[in-house]
């Protein structure tokens, strides 16, 4: 009886391990890809995966956020975020997720519903509103 449990226990074990690595290889792939199509998009400026994309949003640069009324704010420098912050965002994010669930839940706790990865990483997400333009 022991032993059969001892090998149950063992193939649980090993079952577990195996989920575990291919989990790690995925998170690292899907955090590559993000950090692709938040580094450069593929027809526009980088900030987008294709869900943002589809809902109109975007991962900009930010130090500052100044409330302008209206329900909107000015955010400075709000470029792209490059290749670093990119990367470092994507891996906090995903890595968060997968590991500290509860972590993610800070959106309720900073100004603008903005995620404690967006502030360690000076990025935030904003609607994309495309420029008139003016010939």
């Amino acid at each position: 009886m022991l032993r059969e449990e001892a090998l149950n226990y063992r193939v649980a074990l090993e079952v577990t391990s195996e989920v575990m690595f291919l989990e790690l290889i995925h998170r690292v792939l899907v955090c590559l890809y993000e950090t692709i199509c938040l580094h450069q998009g593929t027809d526009i400026p980088g900030g987008r995966t294709p869900g943002k994309s589809i809902f109109g949003l975007r991962v900009v640069s930010c130090v500052t956020v100044e409330d302008i009324g209206n329900n909107c704010v000015r955010i400075h420098p709000a470029g792209d975020i490059g290749l670093g912050r990119a990367l470092l965002r994507s891996f906090v994010k995903n890595f968060t997720l997968a590991l500290l669930f509860p972590a993610c839940l800070t959106i309720f706790c900073f100004k603008h519903g903005r995620p404690a990865y967006d502030i360690l990483c000076h990025c935030i997400v904003v609607e994309d509103i495309p420029r008139q333009n003016q010939n």
